[in-house]
């Protein structure tokens, strides 16, 4: 898949840069606009080569502005645009899709927190008999992987292969602050 043209091309040497913050705002529009492109899609309605392309533009976002800058807007894709628990199960598939399970997540235990909560999760009352979401699915292979990636080994299932992020008390702790909040 090739890259889309932007209106405003890179800064082709110092002189066009007025300044690293500048710079900076440009590679966030980039990197926000093909974020838009990734996760703006229907992960059930997506054909197999539609996703294929798509995650070789994810891929080549990594390789180009490093994981830490396109995890983190791939966060504030979710914090701000997945509000109700069908684009937050999108959302999560597509992540899974793309690899973003591979890197760290700056602050795990509030992604997969609010992931839980807006898909309706109550620590305090949840039945497993009535999963809508099917937590124990992709939210806790999910889970699972970022929590690793981010250090913390009791989420280690070949460590702890009884571990589940449902009972784990740092994510239910975010989980209900989101609640106490109520974006």
């Amino acid at each position: 898949m090739s890259r889309k043209k932007h209106n405003a091309g890179p800064p082709q040497s110092a002189e066009d840069i007025s300044s690293d913050k500048e710079a900076q705002s440009w590679i966030k529009e980039v990197i926000d606009a093909d974020t838009c492109r990734l996760y703006g899609c229907l992960y059930d309605e997506i054909s197999h080569r539609e996703l294929h392309e798509l995650t070789d533009l994810a891929e080549s976002m990594i390789a180009e502005y490093g994981s830490a800058a396109v995890i983190r807007r791939w966060e504030e894709y979710l914090y701000s645009r997945c509000t109700t628990p069908e684009s937050v199960v999108n959302f999560a598939n597509l992540f899974w899709c793309y690899g973003g399970y591979e890197y760290r997540i700056s602050d795990a235990c509030r992604f997969l927190g609010y992931i839980f909560y807006r898909i309706g999760f109550d620590p305090d009352t949840y039945d497993y008999g009535e999963d809508k979401y099917d937590a124990t699915g992709i939210l806790d292979s999910i889970a699972t992987c970022v929590m690793v990636k981010a250090g913390y080994g009791h989420a280690d299932q070949v460590r702890n292969p009884y571990y589940t992020p449902e009972n784990d008390p740092l994510i239910m702790a975010e989980v209900r602050a989101f609640r106490q909040t109520d974006l």
